[in-house]
């Protein structure tokens, strides 16, 4: 399960507001080997994490400015339950963001169903039904060029995928207005393990948090305290001159405590709720700690990993921040039960290399 929360800048913005900021929590059994956000050696441009026992990812980012998030959707008897024989025989969902964050990256012409967001998800639909439940955002953040599609419920009436920029967004689509004259427009919205529609608590305060922190970087107060006061200092693993941008890093820092993880809304659940699946739509916390998931497995389950992709304000630079939970044997941590450390925030920051012709541009 996951949770994402995506702003689109509008077309035409002058402001210093990101282009595009992409706040996503992977949650997942504490067991499932993994890997945090790194630059893939079988495909050099990708900058994604990766599940270790399936191959695909949640999240990630491209050199080229691509960008895929995919969440899963949660069947009413999989909930905070082992996958079933039958779910284990279906592709990974994971290699669905994988494929289109790998597209335009390796020599020779990708195919036309991976040169742009519309046209992949597009494609995605003619396979969509062979996948267990999910949610998938694809974009390319030099053209602000977004899709969505799934394969539960139907966000856009006639079972097409949903266009995520500006002049496309209509009634079908649950979001958040962001219109703060002289500083920044565009439109923010959220997914769950629900359909793209559905205003769980979470998705809509989420969404709602992550517009107020976008109106007040594009203002400029992009550096307001921790809500935990934690002030270790972040890694940065690669930066470059041109991706250098000391003010949207720490705005993605900042996002990944007051969106994802310290939003204060978090408490834990009843006895009660672990039994029933509902607790998963009605929290409105975007974090979940061990034991406040649903379900027989809820104490090995939870928030894994928080990551925030910011898009500098012309396209051109990127910059991730990430912060994972990791369990080391030598301090008695325990994936089972989820009593591992977060990291620091690590910070990546880098240039978005414009695309050549055969890599469809």
């Amino acid at each position: 399960m996951c949770v994402a929360f995506l702003f689109l800048k509008a077309r035409g913005d002058a402001s210093r507001a990101p282009a595009v900021v992409l706040c996503v929590n992977r949650d997942e059994a504490f067991g499932r080997p993994t890997l945090p956000s790194h630059w893939w050696e079988d495909a050099p441009e990708v900058f994604a994490g990766r599940d270790l026992e399936a191959g695909g990812t949640w999240c990630g980012i491209s050199r080229t400015g691509r960008v895929a998030v995919l969440t899963n959707y949660a069947e009413p008897a999989e909930v905070g339950t082992a996958p079933s024989a039958v779910e284990q025989t279906r592709p990974s969902r994971g290699a669905l963001a994988a494929d289109f964050l790998r597209g335009g990256t390796n020599q020779g012409e990708p195919p036309a169903n991976l040169r742009t967001p519309s046209a992949y998800a597009a494609f995605v639909t003619q396979t969509r039904d062979a996948y267990a439940g999910f949610n998938l955002i694809v974009g390319d953040c030099v053209t602000n060029e977004f899709a969505y599609v799934g394969n539960r419920g139907d966000a856009s009436g006639d079972g097409s995928p949903v266009c995520l920029h500006e002049d496309a967004w209509t009634e079908d689509v649950s979001c958040t207005s962001v219109q703060s004259e002289n500083y920044a427009r565009g439109v923010t919205l959220g997914v769950s393990n629900a359909t793209l529609k559905t205003p769980w608590p979470k998705v809509v305060a989420g969404a709602a948090r992550l517009a107020d922190a976008v109106a007040a970087y594009a203002r400029g107060s992009n550096q307001p305290p921790s809500e935990d006061g934690d002030e270790s200092v972040p890694t940065t693993e690669e930066t470059s001159d041109d991706a250098s941008d000391d003010s949207l890093s720490a705005f993605a820092e900042t996002l990944v405590q007051t969106v994802l993880q310290n939003d204060g809304t978090w408490r834990p659940l009843s006895e009660k709720e672990r039994r029933e699946s509902s607790a998963l739509a009605t929290s409105a916390s975007a974090f979940v700690a061990p034991g406040a998931a649903p379900g027989a497995r809820a104490v090995a389950y939870g928030t894994r990993c928080s990551t925030v992709v910011a898009v500098r304000h012309d396209g051109k630079a990127a910059v991730v921040v990430e912060r994972t939970l990791a369990w080391s044997a030598e301090r008695g941590g325990s994936s089972a039960a989820g009593d591992g450390a977060w990291s620091a925030p690590r910070t990546t920051a880098f240039a978005i290399r414009k695309k050549s012709r055969r890599e469809g541009e």
